[in-house]
């Protein structure tokens, strides 16, 4: 079954300085594995930052199987995902350390 996901952020006035951005990063492949370079980045609209991202819930043995042997990179996840958001300069996302938000997590 697909799911969507709204991830939507007003972040307190100064956390989020100019010339940086925001990716959602957590425990699912589609927010990165934990990796800021390759999460969900949200984009500014105005007033708050946002970002869409779907994916499946649950997924086959065999199918966990054949991505931990690097075969299939799905956007499939297992319940509870966690997650937290990242701030770094909008171009470098190995310098994100910077997580003003605290952690959170998803479940049924």
């Amino acid at each position: 079954m697909s799911h969507k996901i709204l991830f939507r952020v007003k972040p307190v006035e100064g956390s989020v300085k100019e010339g940086e951005a925001i990716r959602v990063v957590g425990s699912a492949s589609f927010l990165g594995k934990w990796t800021p370079q390759q999460g969900l980045e949200l984009s500014w609209k105005g007033d708050h930052w946002e970002g869409v991202v779907a994916f499946d819930i649950g997924e086959k043995e065999e199918e966990k199987k054949e991505k931990e042997e690097g075969k299939e990179e799905g956007k499939k996840a297992a319940l509870p995902i966690e997650f937290k958001f990242a701030v770094a300069p909008a171009h470098d996302w190995s310098k994100a350390v910077r997580y003003p938000f605290a952690p959170f997590s998803l479940s049924r």
